[in-house]
């Protein structure tokens, strides 16, 4: 029972290392907001796996994006500061880049 890719769960691992318990936080407010008010009405939740399997088939799908949900929903933009973290072998560029 998977919610994200491989690469975006590394993704967020990242994120996480840098800013802690906030960006769970952060991150499970978005989840919550995925569905729309009228998935909501139409979608009948009996129980918990109702709902994870609703937000399953969001994530998964070929059209979701897991930068551009960061980008909107987790850390959106205010004004012209954005928050966006590096990827995974950019982080790993510049670790090697200070060890040397």
């Amino acid at each position: 029972f998977f919610l994200f890719c491989g690469q975006d769960v590394l993704h967020f691992l990242d994120i996480f290392l840098v800013e802690g318990c906030k960006a769970i936080f952060r991150l499970s407010l978005s989840l919550v907001g995925l569905l729309s008010k009228n998935e909501l009405k139409t979608i009948n939740f009996t129980d918990a796996t109702s709902w994870w399997n609703a937000i399953k088939a969001i994530t998964l799908s070929p059209t979701f994006s897991f930068q551009k949900h960061l980008d909107k929903k987790v850390y959106p933009r205010f004004g012209k500061a954005t928050r966006r973290y590096p990827k995974r072998r950019v982080l790993s560029r510049m670790i090697r880049y200070n060890e040397q």
